[in-house]
């Protein structure tokens, strides 16, 4: 199943919106990224359709990732090792990975 991780610049990632990743500079982004695999589009009923990610952690697993309202939302994060790993993506857009509850996922070293 997974649990969703939000790569913000915000104190708290439902404060994404004043402290955004602007859509622009995620598609910059994710299109000079070799990690980060373009698989489709997710429509939102505010601001339309949006690119969806693929990014494959260390176990083979894959996440999705797409940006809304200032955040990037990661799904289907197994684990916190997992979360660790993908926290590597946030620190490219000078950004932090937090779960729903704010924890902060440091990246792997």
């Amino acid at each position: 199943m997974g649990y969703d991780l939000y790569l913000t610049r915000a104190p708290e990632w439902i404060e994404s919106a004043e402290f955004p990743i602007t859509q622009p500079e995620w598609s910059e982004f994710a299109a000079q990224r070799s990690d980060l695999v373009s698989t489709g589009t997710i429509t939102f009923a505010n601001i339309g359709e949006q690119p969806v990610y693929s990014w494959i952690g260390p176990d083979g697993t894959a996440v999705s990732l797409h940006w809304f309202d200032g955040r990037i939302t990661v799904s289907g994060v197994p684990d916190e090792t997992f979360a660790r790993a993908v926290a590597s993506v946030a620190v490219g857009l000078n950004a932090r990975a937090v779960g729903e509850e704010d924890e902060e996922y440091q990246p792997l070293e």
